[in-house]
């Protein structure tokens, strides 16, 4: 169990500073917020809350899916950057912030 908290701790804190959400945790929950959006039509199948798309306007099916394909590619970017700085930096272990080292 220790040895998972590290790894937490390590992949959500900032390898600049300790105090700050890593860039690498930042860009899974835009990609999270991404795959939710992809994901709702099906959850409307099984939930039965949903909207008659009959009435929307099919532009605002392409805007969705740009806005999606963008966050995709931010969240992709800022993964991968925060794992070159970790990297790059020689972050191993993850910096304790001032109040967890209690």
């Amino acid at each position: 169990m220790q040895k998972l908290k590290t790894f937490w701790l390590w992949l959500k804190t900032s390898s600049q500073d300790p105090d700050k959400t890593a860039l690498t945790f930042r860009g899974a929950m835009v990609g999270i917020v991404a795959a939710i959006m992809q994901l709702a039509p099906i959850a409307c199948m099984y939930v039965g809350v949903c909207i008659d798309t009959t009435f929307i306007n099919p532009l605002v099916d392409d805007v969705a899916n740009i806005i999606k394909v963008a966050l995709e590619l931010v969240a992709l970017v800022l993964v991968v950057a925060g794992i070159l700085r970790k990297i790059w930096l020689g972050r191993w272990s993850a910096p304790l912030p001032p109040d967890a080292a209690q």
